[in-house]
């Protein structure tokens, strides 16, 4: 692994840190931050129609995750991180996707995914743990 890759994981879990501690002091900021990542990839589309609407399809399927999430459970909110980190794993750095999506940004969204998602199970889980109690 490169220092370059491990600079890109690094600054994804910085993102993250600073949402978290952001999304802290806001009532359903969390989901909210869902579709980030989805609608920033679209800042990289530079010709290809056809990947316009790929991207669309992400947002709409992960802003349905949000949904699903603020309505029932966090769970959907977790299930969703982790969805586009496979997303942005198959996608944009093993698949086609790679000659959209610049390499920085996949590795920082996959570490930045991976986290968020990490933090909302924790949360969740140790919920269960405290009531179980």
């Amino acid at each position: 692994m490169s220092l370059n890759t491990i600079l890109y994981l690094a600054a994804g879990l910085v993102l993250g840190t600073l949402l978290i501690l952001h999304a802290r002091t806001q009532k359903k900021m969390k989901s909210k931050f869902l579709l980030l990542d989805s609608q920033l990839l679209l800042l990289f589309m530079w010709g290809s129609l056809s990947w316009v609407f790929i991207e669309i399809a992400g947002v709409l399927v992960y802003g349905f995750l949000a949904w699903l999430g603020v309505r029932f459970t966090k769970y959907w909110l977790a299930f969703g991180w982790t969805a586009h980190l496979v997303w942005d794993w198959v996608l944009h750095f093993r698949g086609a996707g790679s000659a959209v999506a610049p390499e920085w940004y996949v590795f920082l969204c996959i570490s930045f995914d991976l986290f968020i998602a990490g933090y909302i199970i924790v949360g969740l889980t140790s919920r269960i743990k405290t009531r179980a109690a």
